[in-house]
């Protein structure tokens, strides 16, 4: 899907919303939601594109290795480096803490550049429908997850919605 903004843009905008980016981190910590594809379902939505459960499958099994494997580690060395370790304290790490997270960072945005190029859902045009879109979306993967459903800020519609 290459029409109106792309994901990894639409995520540094809307994930920059700190009422987003917190319930981002909630999801991911309390549900396990890969933050990646839920930022891929509101851009999606965004998109005026409605996801299926298939979307979400192969969303999933596009990605899964590449977060698994290096993503997912690198998140827990830079953790990790926020306390003291031996003879080594945080503040020492600091700089190196600061590398990881550019690097984990770097592996995001390949993993979004992944999701961007799978073929998603209908298209369907729209003001409405694309703000019902991005909610069915989220409820979608929010259902997958086993987290509750219509927990989504206010502010993500209208950020989904808004370029600078």
């Amino acid at each position: 899907m290459t029409a109106g903004e792309g994901l990894w843009d639409f995520s540094l905008r809307v994930y920059g919303t700190p009422s987003i980016a917190k319930w981002c981190l909630r999801l991911q910590d309390e549900h396990g939601a890969d933050v990646n594809i839920l930022l891929w379902c509101a851009w999606a939505g965004s998109q005026g594109v409605r996801l299926t459960a298939d979307d979400l499958a192969a969303a999933e099994a596009a990605t899964a290795a590449w977060r698994d494997q290096v993503v997912l580690p690198l998140r827990a060395l830079r953790r990790a480096l926020k306390r003291d370790l031996g003879q080594v304290s945080a503040d020492a790490a600091v700089a190196l803490r600061t590398r990881i997270k550019g690097v984990e960072l770097e592996a995001e945005r390949l993993q979004q550049a992944a999701l961007e190029r799978l073929p998603q859902g209908r298209r369907r045009p729209g003001r409405g429908f694309v703000e019902t879109a991005i909610a069915d979306n989220i409820a979608l993967y929010q259902q997958a997850l086993g987290a509750p459903a219509g927990d989504v800020p206010d502010a993500l519609p209208l950020a989904a919605r808004s370029r600078r």
